[in-house]
């Protein structure tokens, strides 16, 4: 796939997220996208205790039915890197490269490999703890594709569609949808965002908006500050998991908008 239809796929399949209002039509607007960089499975889930141990609370998602009842019956979330890596940090990871990294004991090694029996080669796993302090991740399952910075990018942005619209769309129906009301950007921060996803640097966004660079990484930082994330990357991800973007009214007099 060339890059400008893989970025428009990924970009579209997280504007139809946004808009998802029931788990059947979230998976609908992600499945293709997922397919395309290599994940056939994707869940999220919650980290919570049965008495004993920490468990996984499947929310919603696409799961591989065999897999499932292997990992459920031998209680293989106490061997799996993925759950003990998430528990432990916000930042996302790709499982190849904890396992590369020799980041994982005997059994971790093993409930991998065990996994890979399954078709199960590479998973993308997107942390998430809200304000309640309740533990979230998005799972991305399936035999992955070599990873590099754009695909890097396109998995996080599905991911993060996927996560918060799952979150959001449960939200509603169990009524606590206002925990998940729209961050307030201004208008500046926006039009910064929609071209920051359009692939324009800090110095394209202020000439085209008028501003000086150090104006337009001004207004990314407060954008990053409002969204609760750490870089403008993570910040696309998430104004466009949560609709905001694109942003329609933004200046695009004479400049062809990207796809």
């Amino acid at each position: 796939m060339q890059r400008p239809q893989f970025a428009s796929t990924v970009f579209d399949a997280a504007v139809a997220a946004g808009a998802a209002r029931t788990p059947a039509a979230l998976i609908e607007a992600l499945e293709g996208a997922f397919a395309q960089v290599g994940f056939d499975y994707f869940r999220v889930v919650e980290a919570v205790s049965d008495g004993e141990a920490r468990v996984l609370r499947y929310m919603m998602g696409k799961v591989n039915p065999a897999w499932e009842t292997v990992y459920g019956e031998g209680r293989l979330a106490q061997q799996d890197p993925r759950l003990r890596r998430a528990l432990s940090s916000s930042e996302p990871f790709f499982l190849s490269e904890v396992v590369s990294a020799s980041d994982v004991d005997d059994d971790e090694y093993r409930m991998v490999k065990r996994a890979e029996q399954f078709g199960i080669g590479e998973s993308y796993v997107l942390p998430h703890r809200d304000a309640d302090n309740r533990q979230f991740a998005a799972a991305l399952i399936g035999p992955g594709r070599p990873i590099d910075g754009i695909y890097r990018v396109a998995v996080h942005t599905l991911a993060s569609a996927f996560l918060l619209a799952a979150l959001r769309i449960e939200a509603a129906a169990i009524g606590g949808s206002e925990k998940f009301d729209r961050p307030a950007l201004t208008i500046r921060q926006l039009q910064c965002l929609e071209w920051s996803r359009r692939g324009k640097s800090s110095a394209d966004i202020g000439k085209i908006l008028g501003l000086s660079p150090r104006t337009v990484d001004e207004h990314f930082a407060m954008a990053c500050k409002v969204l609760e994330v750490r870089t403008r990357v993570q910040a696309v991800s998430t104004a466009l998991a949560l609709g905001l973007l694109p942003y329609r009214a933004a200046d695009v007099s004479g400049l062809q908008r990207n796809p």
